[in-house]
């Protein structure tokens, strides 16, 4: 099983579990698929969205989100 799959079955209004799977789905290019699973993230807890600062893969998420003026 892949780390996808395995997130997958985890449970999705968890919000570690919606930045980890936005963070291999930025992984495997996904990205707009990301962007929906981090913005869930930051919805259960905002401080994720500071975390994504830390992680070069979720950083270009918000780079993408900040130049396309996605809401939150």
């Amino acid at each position: 099983h892949t780390a996808l799959d395995l997130l997958q079955r985890l449970d999705h209004k968890e919000p570690k579990v919606c930045y980890l799977k936005a963070l291999v789905l930025c992984r495997i290019g996904s990205y707009d698929e990301a962007l929906e699973c981090f913005k869930e993230a930051v919805t259960l807890d905002p401080h994720l969205k500071h975390r994504a600062n830390l992680d070069p893969e979720m950083y270009e998420i918000v780079k993408l989100k900040e130049k396309n003026a996605y809401e939150w």
